[in-house]
C-alpha cells in the first residue's frame, strides 16, 4: 500500500496543489490509520498502520481483547468470532478500526455494524487484489450538515486479496478537494467515480463527478488513494458535464476509453498524455445500439473479456416519473468505439425487497468473473450496500443472467457457517415486503446515529415466508437460529416456500431477549438447496425476530 516515498510524492502535491485546503487523510493534527474496519480469522495477525506523523508515538488498545487483543506496534492478533474495536491514541488524540473475526462470506459483503454503505461499485483487480470503487451512502441518506439525498461527500475503497475478507481502506478523496469552480452550481456530494491505472506511468486515476454532473480527475500512487490534483476534463476543450464515468484500458494498446452516460450514452479515448482531454474524433454513441424495451438511465461502465468490449448501463424498468432503474444490461462488440449490439440483462434488482436502483459492473477474479452490484437497505431508504454474485458466459461471449443469492462469491453455504437474517434474497410480498428491519437508531429529523448490532427479518402473519440462497447441506445435521418472540409459535424450514418441512423450530416466549433455538434438518436429498423459514399457523407470538442461522 502507501510506502515512504509515496508519502512524499503525496505531501509534494499538496504543496503544489492544496490551494489551502488539506485533505483529512493527511491532517497532522489527528491520527490517521490505514484501515477504518477489516475481517479476519482466528489466529491471523494483521498490522494496521498510520498514515501520518504518529509513528512510534501510539498506544493501542483493543475494546474486546477476547475478541482480537493489539500489541504496542499496531498488530492485531485475532482470537475467536466476533467485532471489537481497536482505538490507537496520543494524548487526546484518537483513531479507531473496527475489527471483524470470522465473518463468513455472504451477502452484503460488508457487515452491517461497519455502518459502511457503498453504492454504484466498480471492481478492478490490481496485482492480484480485488478493489471496488464506489459511491458513498450515508446511514439513512442524511448527511451531518441534514441535507438528505443519494451518496456523500467522501469515497471509500474496500478491497479484499481473497474476496472474503474485506478491508475499509478509509477516506480516498473528499468533496472539500474539489475547487469550488469545479464543482456546479449546488453540488454538494460526490457521485460514482471508477478508477484506472494508466498504462505508461502505473499511477492511479479517479474519474469522478459532482451531484451536478461536473466531471473531474485526480490522482494517487496507491490504489487506495489519496486522490490529489483534481482537474476538470475537456472534450476539444469544453468542460464536460456528464456523470457516472466509467474507464477501461486496453492492455494490448495502452489506450484508454471512458464511458459516460452524458445526453446520449457514449464511447471516447482520452490522450495518454493527458488524462484531462477526450479525443473528439473517437467520440460515439452506444445509444442506437440499446434496446428500446427498457429506457438507458445511468450507469455505464466499460470491459474488455477475450475479443470483446461491453458497455454496461442501467435501465428503467418503468418511464418517468415511477422510475425504476434496477435492470444492469450491456452491449458487445469487437471495437471499442464500435459498432456495438445488444447483448441482454446481466442482473435485475427490481423485485427485491424496497428497490430503488441498481448500478456496478464486472470482474475476474482467480479466473472467475462475477458481477458487483447493490441493493437498498430496505427500511434506511438512501443507504445502499455492496453484492457480488458469480456470472458465467457462452461460447458467442454473451452474458447468462445472474441470480441474486446470500452466499455470494463462495456459491453457497457449507456446515459450520452463519448466515445473517438480513440478508434474505426472496420475501412473501416481493419487493413490496415490510419484514426486515436494521438495527439502527434515529433522531427526530430520521438522522441516523448508530447502527446495532445486526438486522433482523421478522414473522407476524401465517405462512409468511423469507428465503436464503444456497446453503450446501452436506452434512449439515440441524439448523440453530437466534431468535425474539414474545409467544409461541413454530419456524418450518423448508428448501423452497411451497415444498415440505425439513425440520420445524419451535419457539416460546424470550422475554425480550434472543435467545437460541435448535432443530434437526431430515429428508433432504439435494446438496445444494435454498434454505426458507415460514411461519406456521396456531402462533400466539405477535411477532418472531430471527438475527441468524448456524448450519451444524
Amino acid at each position: 500500500m502507501l510506502t515512504e516515498g509515496s508519502n512524499n510524492y503525496i505531501m509534494s502535491l499538496l504543496t503544489m496543489y492544496g490551494k489551502g485546503v488539506r485533505p483529512v487523510f493527511f491532517d497532522k493534527d489527528n491520527i490517521i490509520l490505514d484501515k477504518a474496519a477489516f475481517m479476519t480469522n482466528s489466529g491471523k495477525q494483521t498490522k494496521i498502520s498510520v498514515r501520518n506523523g504518529f509513528e512510534g508515538k501510539l498506544k493501542w488498545k483493543s475494546l474486546d481483547e477476547s475478541v482480537a487483543a493489539v500489541d504496542e506496534n499496531g498488530v492485531v492478533t485475532a482470537i475467536k468470532r466476533g467485532e471489537t474495536t481497536v482505538v490507537a491514541s496520543c494524548g487526546e488524540k484518537s483513531a479507531k478500526c473496527i475489527v471483524t473475526v470470522d465473518y463468513d462470506a455472504q451477502n452484503p459483503i460488508i457487515p452491517h455494524t461497519w455502518g459502511l454503505y457503498i453504492a454504484d461499485g466498480e471492481p478492478h483487480v490490481y496485482d492480484g487484489v480485488m478493489y471496488v470503487y464506489g459511491s458513498h451512502d450515508e446511514p439513512g441518506g442524511v448527511a451531518e450538515d441534514g441535507t438528505e439525498g443519494w451518496c456523500s461527500y467522501d469515497y471509500h475503497v474496500i478491497y479484499s486479496e481473497d474476496m472474503k475478507n474485506w478491508v475499509d481502506a478509509g477516506v480516498s478523496f473528499t468533496f472539500e478537494q474539489v475547487p469550488v469552480e469545479y464543482r456546479g452550481e449546488g453540488a454538494i456530494r460526490l457521485w460514482a467515480p471508477d478508477v484506472f491505472r494508466h498504462p505508461k506511468t502505473g499511477k492511479f486515476y479517479l474519474l469522478a463527478c459532482s451531484n451536478w454532473g461536473r466531471w473531474f480527475v485526480s490522482e494517487s500512487d496507491s490504489p487506495i488513494g489519496p486522490f490529489l490534483n483534481p482537474r476538470q476534463i475537456t472534450k476539444g476543450g469544453v468542460v464536460e458535464n456528464i456523470g457516472d464515468p466509467s474507464a477501461l484500458v486496453d492492455e494490448e494498446t495502452g489506450r484508454i476509453f471512458v464511458a459516460n452516460p452524458g445526453s446520449d450514452f457514449y464511447v471516447c479515448e482520452i490522450d495518454a498524455d493527458d488524462v484531462t482531454k477526450m479525443l473528439p474524433e473517437t467520440y460515439r454513441s452506444v445509444k442506437p445500439y440499446m434496446t428500446k424495451d427498457y429506457h438507458p438511465f445511468e450507469g455505464p461502465s466499460f470491459r474488455k473479456r477475450g475479443e470483446y468490449y461491453y458497455y454496461i448501463y442501467i435501465q428503467d424498468i418503468k418511464p418517468t416519473p415511477d422510475m425504476h432503474p434496477t435492470r444492469m444490461a450491456y452491449l458487445m462488440a469487437k471495437d471499442p468505439l464500435g459498432p456495438y449490439k445488444y447483448g441482454g440483462l446481466i442482473i435485475s434488482t427490481y423485485d427485491f425487497n424496497n428497490a430503488t436502483n441498481v448500478h456496478g459492473s464486472i470482474e475476474e477474479f482467480n479466473g472467475e468473473w462475477y458481477v458487483f452490484y447493490h441493493t437498498n437497505v430496505p427500511d434506511m431508504a438512501m443507504s445502499r450496500t455492496m453484492f457480488v454474485d458469480k456470472i458465467t458466459f457462452n461460447d458467442d461471449g454473451t452474458i447468462n443472467e445472474a441470480e441474486r443469492t446470500t452466499s455470494g462469491f463462495k456459491g453457497a453455504f457449507v456446515k459450520g457457517e452463519r448466515i445473517y437474517a438480513g440478508g434474505a434474497v426472496d420475501y412473501i410480498k416481493g419487493r413490496d415486503d415490510k419484514h426486515y428491519v436494521s438495527r439502527c437508531e434515529r433522531r427526530a429529523d430520521g438522522r441516523v446515529t448508530k447502527i446495532n448490532d445486526v438486522p433482523y427479518v421478522y414473522f407476524d402473519e401465517a405462512g409468511q415466508y423469507i428465503g436464503y440462497k444456497y446453503v450446501n447441506y452436506t452434512g449439515v445435521d440441524a439448523i440453530s437460529i437466534s431468535a425474539l418472540s414474545d409467544g409461541d409459535a413454530t419456524l418450518k424450514v423448508m428448501l423452497a416456500p411451497d415444498s415440505e418441512p425439513i425440520a420445524k423450530i419451535r419457539l416460546n416466549s424470550t422475554n425480550g431477549e434472543y435467545n437460541v433455538f435448535t432443530a434437526e434438518i431430515c429428508g433432504i436429498t439435494e446438496s445444494r438447496a435454498p434454505l426458507y423459514f415460514a411461519l406456521e399457523d396456531g402462533f400466539t407470538a405477535s411477532q418472531v425476530q430471527m438475527e441468524w442461522i448456524d448450519l451444524i
